[in-house]
């Protein structure tokens, strides 16, 4: 319990513009907070939002990914859409910091992109986010910010895509059109 009111105010610290972003990142503490995401459904939020706050640089999305953090950011989106082993029930912010998290360590990451775009299920269930009309403006932003990293990375096939087209797209107009909420935009 007090691990997780401690991740709570880091995340809150974080979320601030001047928050110092390198403290995370010493190897004295990133791999514990790595090593976080494999704990509980809150825990894993907390430091979703914590490391994806931080993560501004390539070198810092390749420790993440060095310490297992890529194949649990992957895992909790998939378990918090219902694929996968165990089949739980999760809340929407689950999702939504699951996919802040992959939006972070793709970004501007040819490597990291590739390896993300390699995983067919978990491209169509972006697809599937983007197409679902429940799915909150947040979570289809950090959805379209995953696909179009991996878009621009170089030896990704997501390109040839049709879905691109036609499912990121229509999304992006209709998150960037004036009746959609301030934060999306």
């Amino acid at each position: 319990r007090s691990i997780e009111t401690c991740l709570r105010v880091l995340r809150n610290i974080y979320r601030h513009c001047d928050a110092p972003r390198d403290l995370p990142f010493s190897p004295k503490y990133l791999p514990r907070l790595v090593s976080f995401l494999a704990l509980n459904a809150t825990i894993q939020e907390y430091v979703s939002v914590i490391l994806a706050s931080c993560c501004d640089a390539t070198d810092k999305q390749n420790d993440i990914a060095k310490l297992g953090g890529l194949e649990m950011a992957i895992s909790m989106t998939l378990r918090s859409c219902g694929k996968g082993a165990p089949k739980c029930e999760f809340p929407r912010s689950h999702l939504e910091a699951a996919l802040d998290i992959l939006a972070a360590l793709t970004r501007e990451n040819s490597e990291i992109a590739c390896a993300v775009s390699a995983r067919s299920e978990l491209v169509a269930l972006f697809f599937e986010i983007l197409q679902n009309p429940n799915n909150s403006a947040e979570i289809k932003i950090f959805t379209s910010l995953c696909i179009t990293n991996m878009v621009r990375s170089e030896g990704s096939d997501i390109l040839k895509d049709d879905r691109v087209a036609k499912g990121l797209i229509p999304n992006l107009a209709k998150l960037l059109a004036r009746e959609s909420s301030v934060r999306a935009r």
